[in-house]
């Protein structure tokens, strides 16, 4: 503990001891990450973990106390964890368009770390993660009224998921409007613990956004929002649902089942961790007990 009337000389030492034991774990801590890269080689995956590292940052919230700032910290973990990624062969990120939002967005998760390439187009990013050099693609979050949406697209591409939500940790009170963000890869999603998922209907008969609201609340699923789209003589809507859905998860089939008809289709896109934002927000908005 420092004393309230320490010289200030003592008081900087003991700063200089905290420092080189700060370095000291995060050598030991990259040690256990060669480790775990040498564990992978012999079955070899994205290196990306989404719902680990939200699992990370989550509790790094909850157990800190004091008052350094939460975001500080948080951008500090993120960028220890950009850096291990780093060092399991880089991380490249293929973001829509050029106007800096997303790209900053990006940057602000994967951190220095990262490669960072703007696509002019969308079908250019998901090329990109579908057929390399991307590892992960960086799109908008899907909005109402779209003419020519992405989701739709995305669903016809097998192998292609929705794995994250930017951004995951809070921003600054000076910056309150932030562009959201989906992130894509080339690889299935991984529960967190505190996740929502992503569904895509389409057919050919017409139903209206209570109808599948009502299809998908019959079959055990949790919808908050549903976007719709019409094209390709189909009916399609986009369903978020609350939870994380697996692609063998047995409602799936049934609700496959209850949706059918000609040139019907249910699809999986993905999933994500709820980011820290929003369970704050939703924690505030739960009553005293």
């Amino acid at each position: 503990m420092v004393g309230p009337m320490q010289p200030l000389d003592r008081v900087r030492e003991q700063i200089d001891g905290i420092d080189d034991r700060i370095h000291d774990l995060i050598m030991e801590r990259t040690a256990l990450v060669a480790a775990v890269i040498r564990a992978k080689a012999a079955a070899p995956r994205l290196a990306y973990r989404p719902g680990r590292e939200a699992r990370i940052l989550r509790r790094i919230a909850d157990r800190h106390d004091g008052p350094f700032p939460p975001a500080a910290l948080h951008r500090i973990w993120r960028e220890i964890i950009s850096a291990s990624l780093g060092l399991q062969g880089g991380l490249h990120v293929s973001i829509f368009g050029e106007n800096g939002a997303l790209s900053l967005l990006a940057r602000n998760h994967f951190g220095t770390a990262a490669t960072l390439s703007a696509m002019l187009s969308i079908d250019r990013v998901i090329d990109s993660v579908a057929l390399g050099p991307a590892a992960l693609g960086i799109l908008p979050v899907p909005r109402d009224g779209e003419r020519a949406p992405w989701w739709p697209r995305l669903a016809d591409r097998d192998g292609i998921s929705i794995v994250a939500k930017l951004p995951f940790l809070p921003v600054g009170a000076d910056r309150p409007e932030v562009e959201n963000a989906l992130v894509i890869a080339a690889a299935a999603p991984e529960p967190s613990g505190a996740d929502h998922s992503f569904l895509v209907l389409r057919r050919e008969s017409e139903i209206s956004r209570a109808g599948v609201k009502g299809i998908l609340g019959r079959h055990d699923f949790d919808p908050f929002m549903v976007l719709s789209y019409g094209g390709d003589g189909l009916f399609g809507f986009l369903a978020e649902i609350d939870g994380f859905v697996e692609s063998g998860d047995p409602r799936l089939d049934a609700l496959r089942g209850s949706f059918a008809n000609t040139a019907s289709t249910v699809t999986l896109l993905g999933a994500y961790a709820k980011p820290l934002t929003e369970i704050v927000r939703a924690e505030a908005k739960e009553p005293a007990s």
